[in-house]
């Protein structure tokens, strides 16, 4: 019985520091999420300057998040922003809805391009 006690112990504890390690690192994994999903998604690079998740507000803010362009398209970039701020209703998340009441984004600049018939638009969506 003892044994089992210790055992349960040492499983919370670790599930504790699990947790505190994933907190704490959360900005870093939105950062590296963000850089690396936008480019499965959409198929060109991506770079993130900064990022901030607020775990129990539902506020997510990326600075200098900047699409590259597809190949063979002569603009230095497809979108760069200075900031976007995405405020969530967290209890929506485990609803058929996710709310997001606010999407506010601070310096947009879009270079759409068009090339054979094409734009870098259409290729990224």
């Amino acid at each position: 019985m003892r044994k089992l006690l210790w055992g349960l112990v040492a499983l919370l504890l670790f599930a504790a520091t699990l947790s505190a390690a994933a907190w704490w690192q959360i900005d870093r994994i939105a950062h590296a999420a963000t850089e690396r999903g936008t480019a499965y998604a959409l198929g060109v690079g991506s770079e993130v300057r900064d990022a901030d998740v607020g775990l129990f507000s539902g506020r997510i803010e990326l600075k200098g998040l900047k699409l590259q362009n597809p190949p063979d398209f002569d603009t230095p970039f497809f979108m760069a922003n200075e900031s976007m701020t995405v405020d969530t209703q967290p209890a929506s998340f485990f609803a058929d809805t996710v709310r997001i009441p606010r999407l506010e984004l601070t310096g947009l600049t879009l270079h759409i391009e068009q090339r054979n018939g094409t734009s870098n638009l259409q290729i990224i969506l």
